[in-house]
């Protein structure tokens, strides 16, 4: 009898979750129905209303992030466009840095779909450099008032760059044990400490920390990335990528803006 009634709850809780996950889903839609009618208001065609709402959060925020990093997760299909859109979203917000971080090993940089506006050129560290010359910064009918170029670094990272980085930066100064600055800084956590970040920033090519960090997947998961290096990190979500868009951009800077970051104090 009581494997009767628990096999029934146990039913009845899988028939709940997959209406409430289909009821999300379905107000996902609609939000990205009514945002997409929304841009059609504002003649969108060509990019318009994206920079109306971003320049109008640059206005109000009172910090932004300088590193951005997207984790693309295992739920995740690696869209050129969404990426595409969150690096360039990026760029018109003056952030000076963004990276991906791909937990299937698939992503590559060239995947990503370089926009009209936007000019690119493959830096020698692996990276990509996008920027908005002078004679780029008319689009559509809204110009910047800004007359500096805008420019972002794009980085690509994989699970090389998490945990087995730090092993080899640790192996590597257990090897120059014998030196005298290595002995110095056994001697002295904080010495220590600060020896194998600058290790591990020389292996990243002076890659910045994150300062914002966006999980592309359904489940809250880092999956590795950079755990030397997330430790003031701030971290948001975004469940269902399909229907992400600038208004989503939008709002994850004006919480990272609202946040207040004490940095263990």
């Amino acid at each position: 009898m009581l494997k009767i009634i628990y096999k029934g709850l146990w039913i009845l809780l899988v028939i709940i979750a997959n209406v409430y996950e289909a009821v999300q889903w379905l107000l996902m839609y609609l939000d990205s129905k009514y945002k997409l009618l929304k841009q059609i208001y504002f003649n969108n065609l060509d990019g318009i209303y994206e920079i109306k709402v971003l320049e109008e959060c640059k206005s109000i925020l009172t910090k932004k992030p300088n590193h951005v990093c997207a984790i693309i997760g295992k739920t995740f299909d690696s869209s050129s466009e969404i990426l595409s859109k969150l690096a360039a979203y990026a760029l018109i917000c003056d952030i000076d840095f963004i990276s991906f971080y791909d937990t299937k090993e698939e992503f590559t940089l060239d995947h990503i779909h370089i926009p009209q506006f936007v000019s690119s050129q493959k830096m020698s560290n692996g990276r990509f450099l996008w920027s908005m010359p002078a004679d780029k910064k008319r689009v559509g009918q809204l110009k910047y008032k800004n007359g500096l170029d805008k420019s972002i670094q794009v980085v690509s990272l994989s699970c090389k760059d998490g945990r087995p980085l730090l092993a080899e930066v640790c192996k590597e100064l257990w090897l120059q044990r014998d030196s005298d600055e290595i002995k110095d800084a056994v001697n002295n956590k904080n010495k220590l400490a600060d020896k194998i970040s600058s290790e591990i920033q020389k292996k990243l090519n002076n890659l910045p920390d994150p300062d914002l960090v966006i999980i592309f997947d359904k489940i809250m998961c880092t999956y590795g990335l950079l755990p030397w290096n997330i430790g003031f990190s701030e971290f948001y979500q975004v469940k269902n990528s399909e229907f992400f868009n600038v208004d989503d951009f939008a709002n994850i800077l004006y919480k990272y803006s609202k946040c207040e970051q004490r940095f263990g104090k």
